[in-house]
């Protein structure tokens, strides 16, 4: 263009001819400009630092713009969810502490803090999310892992009983189990508290020497006759 630039100005080339190199030029600088994109869209740079946890596409495959080609991981802080029940949200607060064992890490205890507690019920369960986070600096806690949480609570009232959680139903917002009177299958109204290891603690509802139905409750009904194998 600079050749001809300088023809033009002496008038040895004609303004056809010149009009046709700047128009030459223009879609060569439009067709750089669309390699250079594509050359840049090639590379993927990473926000931060962390471990690749999946890999979605491979080399020279044609991917779509937005679509995922790497997850990236950053684990030197954890955050584990936990779903605590309706009777017990109310004892967790935020920045507070907690102790948390990992059975896939031969039981290692980890001190953890809360951080976030959800504020709405899961509609089946009703319990809510908490968020308790991990510092996590041998990144030895790993995405998926379960793992027991404890926290300290002010909640002074004691449970009387623990019977195993698959003997507590739920109706219409209420709990329950099925005791056996008689032979015969006898609802029973109770007021659950924390969930333990070894079960559900019932706080009220229960006197004490009931024998109750752990198995088998699906289709009872009040007075249903019973068979103790």
């Amino acid at each position: 263009m600079k050749r001809i630039q300088k023809l033009y100005d002496n008038q040895s080339v004609p303004e056809i001819k010149y009009i046709d190199i700047q128009t030459q030029l223009e879609k060569a600088r439009s067709m750089e400009a669309i390699a250079r994109k594509n050359l840049s869209d090639s590379r993927l740079t990473a926000p931060f630092s962390g471990i690749i946890g999946k890999k979605s596409a491979e080399s020279g495959e044609n991917v779509l713009p937005g679509q995922p080609v790497y997850t990236l991981l950053k684990i030197e802080d954890v955050k584990i969810k936990v779903s605590v029940p309706e009777k017990e949200i109310a004892d967790i607060l935020k920045n507070q502490q907690t102790q948390v064992e990992i059975p896939a890490l031969h039981d290692a205890s980890y001190e953890g803090m809360t951080e976030e507690r959800g504020v709405v019920a899961d509609p089946i369960s009703h319990s809510y999310t908490v968020r308790v986070r991990v510092h996590n600096p041998a990144s030895e806690l790993l995405p998926g892992m379960v793992c027991k949480v404890s926290v300290a609570t002010d909640n002074s009232k004691e449970a009387m009983f623990i019977v195993p959680s698959q003997c507590v139903q739920t109706s219409a917002d209420k709990q329950f189990v099925w005791c056996i009177v008689n032979g015969q299958a006898v609802r029973r109204s109770v007021e659950t508290g924390k969930f333990t290891p070894h079960g559900v603690e019932i706080l009220s509802g229960l006197q004490g020497g009931e024998e109750i139905v752990t198995e088998g409750y699906q289709s009872l009904y009040d007075g249903a006759t019973l068979k103790i194998l």
